[in-house]
């Protein structure tokens, strides 16, 4: 039957919690809560390290800005610390991506809106080494375009493609960057 009207479904505020679970001796875990209850996640991406570390990567706005977080669990099932991989005071990091290269190394994919130079999507591509998350140049600085939604792929002798929507000449197109 029809309802009257929806408020039974309004819902205000945050709803979103990010949790993982694993797979070991034929069995799944409990999940892992990765992030608070109650938040607003925009998109997550999971990776194992060389040492089994695995990593889970999420947006979450926070005090009104979006940021991107990372969260290892160990081995034995342990959850880390949470640390910032993205953070800017006036730029928005979204939809975070990952991947493992050939070597074992953690990469991160994210867009983000600022005003480094204008106000605009554009990727940013963050490897995990030494304890931390690194940020690298993947196009020069940027290239004048627009770009969204990245996605990555390991590829052979520690290279990272990086694919993404890119808006070129007036038209939405497709395109991939190999790091380095």
């Amino acid at each position: 039957q029809q309802p009257e009207n929806f408020r039974a479904f309004d819902t205000p505020g945050f709803g979103d919690q990010v949790f993982a679970k694993f797979y070991k001796d034929g069995k799944w875990s409990q999940p892992i809560p990765i992030t608070g209850a109650n938040e607003d996640i925009v998109r997550c991406g999971i990776a194992a390290d060389k040492d089994g570390t695995v990593w889970v990567v999420y947006s979450a706005n926070r005090d009104g800005k979006h940021r991107v977080f990372s969260r290892p669990i160990q081995k034995d099932g342990t959850l880390g610390k949470e640390e910032v991989v993205a953070s800017h005071p006036d730029e928005r990091h979204l939809s975070p991506c990952l991947t493992t290269d050939s070597s074992g190394r953690v990469w991160c994919g994210i867009q983000h809106w600022g005003s480094r130079t204008v106000f605009r999507a554009e990727i940013d591509l963050y490897s995990r080494e030494a304890g931390k998350w690194n940020v690298h140049d993947l196009m020069g600085g940027g290239i004048g375009e627009p770009h969204w939604h990245p996605c990555l792929s390991a590829g052979l002798n520690e290279r990272v493609a990086v694919g993404m929507d890119v808006r070129r000449s007036g038209d939405y197109d497709s395109a991939v960057f190999v790091y380095p």
